[in-house]
């Protein structure tokens, strides 16, 4: 696990945050019908080259690209590619950025012009969960008091699965960094939160079941087995003495 955060660390963490929220407000700008998520990949690693920050996922274990890019019935780890977006697409772009020692982490699932309501949905019950969890966050909270506030949110909603092979973890100066951040847990059981801790929450959310696959040609890109479509929004989390601060 990652030591406590100092002052500075902690303006580092900031300022990959803010680099990460470009990447994110660029990406809206030009996502529509005909563009690729190579060219949205070029895109973030531009803007994180031009903000003296380093790419974290570029040949991170083998990792050809500055961005996962999942479209629909991609869950997660998707590789950017030259097929054309189309409208009524969900796209989920994640990326992490390190900015002197210090790494951030964060994903958004985006539209492509107009969605279905299904879609949408199923993007905002994610981020809705997501929502809840962060707002039990403070010292002395377990990670089974805020990994059961997304469980118990989508034991409401049986037509959707939490994955729970991928799941959030501790960030400092690695990009993973034990222990994991489950999205379902038992409340007073793992970890309890210090202020100076720092972690992702990221709710990969499944229409259907959780029965996923790795494509076996590429060995990242994640798949549904029955085709549901997937929602995967994360955030990468401070402590503090009140609560949550949300670096990005």
């Amino acid at each position: 696990m990652s030591k406590l955060k100092t002052i500075e660390e902690i303006k580092d963490l900031e300022i990959a945050g803010k680099i990460v929220e470009k990447v994110f407000i660029a990406v809206q700008e030009k996502l529509k019908a005909g563009i690729t998520s190579l060219e949205l990949d070029k895109l973030a690693y531009d803007i994180i080259i031009k903000n003296k920050a380093t790419p974290l996922f570029l040949n991170h274990q083998g990792f050809p690209n500055t961005i996962c890019a999942s479209p629909n019935n991609v869950v997660v780890h998707g590789i950017p590619n030259n097929k054309k977006l189309v409208e009524g697409d969900i796209i989920t772009i994640d990326v992490g950025a390190k900015y002197n020692k210090m790494c951030v982490d964060a994903a958004r699932t985006f539209a492509v012009g107009n969605i279905s309501k299904k879609d949408q949905e199923l993007i905002s019950l994610t981020d809705e969960a997501l929502n809840l969890a962060i707002a039990e966050i403070k010292p002395n909270k377990t990670i089974g008091d805020i990994a059961n506030v997304i469980e118990t949110f989508f034991n409401k909603h049986k037509k959707y699965s939490i994955s729970e092979q991928y799941v959030g973890h501790f960030i400092g100066e690695k990009l993973w960094e034990e222990p994991i951040f489950p999205n379902k847990g038992i409340r007073g059981t793992g970890l309890r939160l210090q202020k100076g801790m720092t972690f992702c929450i990221e709710p990969v959310i499944i229409v259907g079941k959780d029965q996923l696959f790795v494509d076996p040609f590429d060995d990242w890109t994640v798949y549904t087995k029955h085709n549901g479509k997937a929602c995967h929004i994360e955030h990468t989390i401070l402590v503090t003495e009140k609560g949550a601060k949300i670096i990005i």
